[in-house]
């Protein structure tokens, strides 16, 4: 199962902080909110904390495939690896990323929140 939250510091990963992302989760894996979001991210998404994952403003491909991976990862209770060909940015910018999503838990059973990475592969 996943490690609980108490266990993963977004500062021990300090040198992937601009592509990481803490999502919550809520209704067992229906709504996802960011919680944390890299500057990276922030740049490449214009994301915001407190942000409701499916009101994401971006290309919407982009946001569907993030609202996929993050319910895969939910269900599954594993981390989701994949690579997003040809994804934009909100200023339209196509790029290709190598995303991962790891379902974190509080209580050792139910996904809680979701550590995110993105890097850009080109």
């Amino acid at each position: 199962m996943a490690p609980r939250r108490a266990e993963v510091d977004p500062l021990d990963l300090f040198e992937f902080l601009p592509g990481i992302a803490m999502i919550k989760v809520f209704d067992a894996g229906v709504s996802f909110e960011f919680s944390l979001i890299g500057t990276g991210l922030a740049k490449l998404y214009g994301l915001v904390t407190r942000q409701i994952v499916s009101q994401v403003d971006c290309p919407p491909e982009n946001r569907e495939a993030l609202l996929d991976a993050l319910t895969l990862c939910v269900a599954s209770k594993k981390p989701v690896l994949g690579t997003w060909r040809k994804a934009r940015t909100l200023k339209l910018v196509e790029m290709d990323l190598e995303v991962v999503f790891v379902p974190i838990s509080e209580d050792g059973d139910q996904v809680s929140r979701i550590l995110g990475y993105h890097v850009v592969l080109n």
